[in-house]
């Protein structure tokens, strides 16, 4: 009986100890499954990332073929709208067949750029966009800092920072060590415990660079990045793109050129403005869909209905206005069709030698 009794007993341990180590076992072999379900699945987002990355190459080169066949083609190069913008389409093809859903052997990828339309729903404009619709800050000068002064005052910028910080945009980027004027501005005297090479006297080479302008707050960088461009990096004469301008800008160039005529005001300055960006809309008055118009400086003052006074602003702006676009910005995303993992890409470039300018890939 007592055999009985220790025979039962090892045998029930021995039992205990097989569980044991078969959960054991099976919690390892769940482990180790799930390691290598993890590992392969790195293993084929990495793959579709690298299928990705070749593909945004492949969209960048696409792109640039575009220019190139545009700068041929002078019915194309000679004017830029927001539906046609730095391309040459052929009879009947439009933006979405030549830049929606381009298919390569390992996926395909989109150029194009998102717009909001009367009633704030977003929609996609295939293309271009290009940077002459923003107020390069590189062109802003004493002459017409009051360009930058007035933008800031139409983004909701406090009176009484509006002046000095567009003075001081001016002193940042001008090769002398004069502030602008007797009060305003900053030169490198003027910023304090900072390091003197702060005050840089050479043009912007980036939106963020904005930042380190004296006075300027994240408050008015976030007003005004997005409405502002460095290209060309260089110090050059200021002009905008009639037919892509963005509003507000244009808005503030009117206003800038009404400032010192009598005979003008601010309502005309912003009635004219109106009345090119309905213009340029079309008949169905979304931006960016086919029957969108080009505006002829030339033409614009009968073409747009001017009245006595518009016209006076009009002329007075006209040094400031063109119909092309000289630096072009694509955004490109790239799927690859395996793993469907993503790029996206956003590339400035420069129209006259296909120069790449600015990259930016995640």
């Amino acid at each position: 009986m007592g055999f009985c009794l220790r025979h039962n007993n090892k045998s029930g341990i021995i039992l205990i100890v097989v569980l044991w180590v078969l959960a054991i076992l099976s919690v390892l072999a769940i482990g180790l499954g799930r390691a290598a379900r993890m590992d392969l699945s790195l293993a084929k987002h990495r793959a579709g990332k690298v299928r990705a990355d070749f593909l945004s190459w492949a969209a960048a080169h696409y792109a640039m073929n575009q220019l190139r066949l545009d700068g041929e083609d002078a019915a194309f190069s000679s004017t830029d709208t927001a539906y046609t913008c730095g391309f040459a389409a052929k009879e009947g093809e439009t933006p979405e067949e030549i830049f929606k859903n381009v298919t390569l052997a390992s996926g395909s990828f989109d150029i194009g750029y998102p717009l909001k339309d009367s009633a704030g729903n977003n929609y996609m404009c295939y293309g271009f966009q290009d940077e002459d619709r923003y107020l390069n800050i590189n062109g802003i000068h004493q002459q017409n800092y009051r360009i930058l002064a007035q933008l800031l005052i139409l983004l909701g910028v406090a009176q009484d920072q509006v002046e000095n910080i567009a003075a001081q945009i001016v002193d940042w980027k001008d090769a002398d060590t004069e502030n602008m004027a007797l009060g305003l501005g900053a030169e490198k005297n003027d910023y304090g415990s900072l390091d003197a090479k702060f005050c840089k006297d050479a043009p912007f080479e980036n939106i963020e660079e904005l930042m380190l302008v004296q006075g300027m707050t994240e408050d008015v960088f976030a007003k005004i990045k997005n409405v502002v461009t460095v290209f060309p990096r260089q110090d050059v004469s200021l002009g905008v793109n009639i037919n892509t301008v963005i509003p507000v800008v244009l808005q503030a160039l009117f206003r800038f050129s009404a400032e010192n005529n009598p005979s003008v005001g601010v309502t005309d300055a912003d009635s004219l403005a109106e009345k090119i960006v309905t213009y340029r809309k079309g008949d169905d008055g979304v931006l960016c869909t086919a029957d969108d118009r080009p505006v002829k400086i030339a033409n614009a003052p009968g073409e747009l209905g001017l009245n006595v006074s518009e016209q006076a602003v009009f002329a007075a702006a006209m040094n400031y206005l063109k119909e092309t676009s000289d630096h072009l910005r694509f955004h490109a995303k790239s799927v690859d069709s395996q793993f469907h993992v993503a790029t996206e890409l956003e590339a400035v470039v420069g129209r006259e030698n296909l120069s790449l300018l600015l990259w930016k890939r995640k």
